[in-house]
């Protein structure tokens, strides 16, 4: 048991690692980069300053060491848009992301449970349909999913979306 955990740990810090350092790559070779994008900084000066200050201006090798030495030290920098340490923010959002997690773990086991007795109890119409929706809502590619449920919330303002509003939700909709 204790090899198995050791392999798993092994394979997650890997997995990191790998994921770390192909998004660093993908920042590298897009054209532009965060001080660009923002258009706060009006002159090529500040942008430069701006540029230092996020080590925006050095190799990629010196900014993957910079990335890994912080990580080891789980010191994951400032966040560019709040202007506050990554680590409270990341806190935070897993907190949001909790309580929606369980919201959604529950309605679905209702949902699932309810609808799971009304198929196995009767046949017929309703228990074809509530199969074939079942099978077309998982049979659906996550991100697809993801984008409908996050327009809806946003639209209605049933669910918590962030800062998020309705036009930012349907530029993502019709993005894809």
């Amino acid at each position: 048991m204790v090899g198995f955990l050791a392999r798993r740990l092994f394979y997650c810090a890997v997995l990191v690692v790998m994921t770390a350092s192909t998004a660093l790559l993908l920042t590298r070779v897009a054209p532009g980069d965060m001080t660009t994008s923002l258009r706060a900084f009006p002159t090529t000066r500040e942008i430069n300053e701006e540029r230092a200050r996020f080590a925006l201006d050095r190799p990629f090798a010196v900014q993957w060491g910079n990335w890994a030495a912080s990580a080891i030290r789980f010191d994951f920098g400032e966040s560019s848009r709040y202007r506050r340490p990554v680590g409270p923010l990341v806190l935070q959002a897993a907190g949001n992301t909790g309580v929606l997690a369980i919201g959604a773990l529950l309605v679905a086991t209702v949902a699932g449970v309810g609808l799971g007795i009304v198929t196995g109890s009767q046949s017929g119409l309703t228990s074809g349909l509530i199969r074939t929706a079942s099978i077309g809502a998982v049979s659906l590619p996550s991100l697809l999913t993801s984008l409908a449920l996050l327009f809806v919330a946003a639209r209605t303002g049933w669910f918590p979306t962030g800062s998020m509003t309705s036009a930012d939700a349907t530029n993502a909709v019709n993005h894809w």
